[in-house]
């Protein structure tokens, strides 16, 4: 990518190329949450996994966006998991399994929000460097 020269010890151009960022950080953020939902949808009992999905402004200094989903099993669906039947079935320590649960088969990964991420990092990269240089003017 293309280098910026931006002059650092004008506020007034600081503050412009902050909200410059700021609006194309979001809308970076807007398409890889509409992305999450589109690609979240498949056949699931409650619909929570798809309702969960959020986007948020970060509260951290640096700022960006957040798009996260709050289900309490995406990461099951995420990256996958065991099928185990007939009881509780954990895995100790030392990887042996512990409980009166069988596992019976695997459920396979659905990667959602890797996909997501993964389609949009490098356009979101260009595009958010496009209005940075359109901003200054270079």
């Amino acid at each position: 990518m293309d280098r910026v020269k931006i002059d650092w010890n004008d506020k007034q151009v600081v503050k412009e190329v902050g909200q410059v960022l700021d609006r194309a950080c979001k809308a970076v953020a807007r398409r890889v949450y509409a992305d999450m939902k589109r690609t979240s949808a498949f056949k699931d009992k409650t619909g929570t996994l798809r309702s969960r999905i959020r986007m948020h402004q970060s509260r951290y200094r640096d700022g960006g966006y957040v798009v996260m989903s709050a289900a309490p099993h995406t990461h099951l669906v995420e990256y996958g998991h065991d099928l185990v039947r007939g009881g509780k079935s954990r895995i100790t320590k030392d990887l042996k399994r512990r409980g009166k649960g069988r596992v019976i088969g695997k459920v396979p990964e659905h990667s959602f929000v890797r996909s997501a991420v993964k389609k949009h990092r490098l356009p979101g990269e260009r595009y958010i460097a496009r209005k940075i240089k359109q901003a200054v003017g270079q």
